[in-house]
C-alpha cells in the first residue's frame, strides 16, 4: 500500500445547466500548482488548457468525461463548483466605483453566480422569409480554438458562428452543417446582408453565460453602485 492510498477525498455531484450530473472530487495540491502556473502566465489559451486538465483530473463520473464535448457554460459552472468545494465559496476581488473611480476590495460569493439567458436548446433563428438557421451552443473546445485563431471582433463572430451553426433552412431544403466544410460555412456567413449578419451578432451577445451581479456600498460616499462580473477569467482566482 502506498501513502496516497491513505487519503480519502470527498465526492460531490454538480448538475450542469444542460441537466447532466457530474460527480467530482475537490482538486488537491498537484492541481492547485497547475492553476497557479496558469494564473501567473496570464495567457488565456494556457489558462483554459490548465482548467481543462484540472477538471479532467477531478471528474469521477462519467468515466468517459471529455470537457471538449460540453457546452462552454457547462464547463464554467463545473469549474466554479469545483473551486467552491476545493477552496471555499468566496474570493476577494477588486471593484471600482464608476462615479468616483475609487477602488475597493470586496468578497464575491461564488454561490451567487447564476447562469442567464439559458434555453435547453439554442433557438431557431429566422433571418428572412426564405432563410433560417439552427445553432448549437459552442463547446469548451470551440472557445479554446477561438482564443488562438480570432484576430478581431468580426473574426470572432464568424469563427464561433461557423463552429456552432447546426442547420440551415430554406423553404424547400435543410442543410446539415456537419456535412459541410467550415470554409464553406464561413463563406456563407461572409455573404449575408448586414442586417441578417447583425441577427447572428445578437444571438452570440445573448448566449447563456455565468454572471455575478450585486450592489456594493461605497463606504466613503454612502452610495451604492452595481458590480457585475461575467468574464470566465474573472473567476479564475486562487
Amino acid at each position: 500500500m502506498s501513502l496516497t492510498d491513505l487519503i480519502t477525498l470527498p465526492e460531490y455531484t454538480c448538475k450542469l445547466p444542460s441537466g447532466k450530473d457530474i460527480k467530482y472530487r475537490p482538486f488537491v495540491v498537484k492541481e492547485e500548482k497547475i492553476l497557479l502556473m496558469a494564473k501567473e502566465s496570464k495567457e488565456l489559451p494556457h489558462i483554459f488548457d490548465c482548467i481543462k486538465k484540472v477538471i479532467k483530473n477531478c471528474v469521477i463520473e462519467p468515466k468517459t468525461f471529455n470537457p471538449d464535448s460540453y457546452a462552454y457554460f457547462d464547463i464554467q459552472q463545473l469549474f466554479i463548483n469545483l473551486r467552491c468545494k476545493s477552496m471555499g465559496e468566496s474570493i476577494q476581488i477588486k471593484i471600482t466605483d464608476p462615479e468616483t473611480n475609487q477602488t475597493f476590495e470586496t468578497e464575491l460569493d461564488l454561490e451567487k453566480i447564476k447562469i442567464i439567458n439559458y434555453q435547453s436548446k439554442a433557438p431557431k433563428i429566422k433571418l428572412n422569409d426564405n432563410l433560417a438557421v439552427q445553432y448549437k451552443y459552442p463547446t469548451f473546445s470551440d472557445f479554446l480554438k477561438l482564443t488562438n485563431q480570432a484576430n478581431n471582433s468580426i473574426d470572432i463572430v464568424l469563427e464561433v458562428a461557423s463552429l456552432c451553426l447546426d442547420k440551415i433552412f430554406t423553404q424547400n431544403k435543410v442543410v446539415n452543417c456537419s456535412e459541410v466544410s467550415q470554409k464553406e460555412i464561413i463563406e456563407f456567413l461572409n455573404n449575408l446582408p448586414k442586417k441578417e449578419f447583425n441577427i447572428f451578432c445578437d444571438f452570440f451577445r445573448n448566449m447563456p453565460k455565468l454572471q455575478y451581479k450585486e450592489d456594493f456600498l461605497n463606504p466613503i460616499t454612502g452610495k451604492t453602485f452595481p458590480v457585475e462580473v461575467s468574464d470566465f477569467s474573472s473567476f479564475f482566482i486562487l
